[in-house]
């Protein structure tokens, strides 16, 4: 299948406008289930004894603004494909103009080129180093760190608009008061009507900072003796549980690989920066100022 070069796509120009909406299924009532896409080598047009391929179609698909990313290729498909062939043939004749020698053409192409170099082995060094295996052996390796199990707490609120109001949730609540009954009845969460406040189990990094500062502070079993104030409003809570948890590879994926991927490419740019012979110049093209020398303390006198 051949590489589809995306700045350069006529396609991403045509569709940004409105066209499909005339042509194509409306992008909001998706059918429930498409079939499944034959293979991106298949042949579904010849221009002028050029193929083009389902994947070059998909590949489109890719540019077209969100709602239209979202849809079975199925929906879009004809309206699509018939604007690939309008830019393979407006590409055809503009070889046959030859456009292409004109010198701005020459730049665009010769950095289009590039940038697609660039991609290409970003992506296969992030790829070979980001396989199943080499991501599971580095969790494994993170699993024996110190800081690689994670403090969890499980916790109720009662969200209030004020300081009065939650001073006075706490008094009621020293008075015997069932926090569960008055978050039902008193709490601004929409959800504390039908479970009370239950936050469920929750690292100190998924709730905001002074949230989070109270409840990993309070004592399970006990409900915090002064209100809590958050960007939401005032917080009574009750701390039911805490533990330590190990964050399974499912959990960490996405994070271990992120992390792998930067990695990798700041090796691959330090590695291809190592023997090149690299000179940058200030924004108006004269040298830059030639960096002083960090200068040597003077010993100290002998007494």
């Amino acid at each position: 299948m051949r590489l589809a070069l995306k700045s350069l796509t006529l396609a991403a120009a045509i569709v940004g406008g409105t066209w499909l909406t005339a042509d194509a299924q409306d992008a909001s009532t998706p059918p429930v289930q498409a079939a499944p896409l034959p293979s991106p080598d298949t042949v579904v047009a010849v221009v002028n004894g050029q193929n083009i391929l389902l994947g070059d179609v998909e590949a489109a698909q890719t540019m077209l603004p969100e709602q239209y990313r979202q849809v079975p290729l199925q929906a879009i498909f004809d309206p699509l494909l018939e604007r690939l062939v309008d830019a393979r043939l407006l590409a055809e004749q503009a070889e046959k103009d030859k456009i292409e020698d004109r010198p701005e053409v020459k730049e665009a192409l010769a950095e289009a080129r590039r940038q697609v170099l660039q991609q290409q082995i970003v992506e296969a060094a992030v790829k070979a180093g980001t396989t199943d295996d080499k991501l599971k052996a580095i969790y494994e390796k993170m699993k024996g760190q110190p800081d690689f199990a994670q403090e969890e707490v499980h916790a109720h609120h009662i969200l209030l608009q004020s300081e009065a109001e939650a001073q006075d949730v706490i008094k009621q609540l020293d008075k015997g008061a069932k926090f569960d009954e008055l978050a039902k009845k008193l709490s601004k969460d929409p959800s504390a009507a039908s479970n009370a406040g239950d936050l469920g189990w929750f690292t100190r990094g998924t709730m905001v900072k002074e949230f989070a500062d109270a409840a990993f502070t309070i004592k399970p079993g006990t409900v915090s003796q002064t209100p809590v104030q958050s960007q939401f409003g005032w917080h009574v809570i009750r701390v039911d549980e805490k533990r330590t948890k190990i964050p399974t590879f499912e959990e960490k994926e996405a994070e271990i690989r992120d992390q792998t991927a930067r990695e990798i490419v700041t090796a691959l740019v330090a590695d291809v920066r190592k023997d090149a012979k690299v000179q940058t110049f200030q924004i108006d093209g004269s040298p830059k100022p030639a960096e002083s020398a960090p200068t040597t303390p003077a010993a100290p006198a002998n007494p």
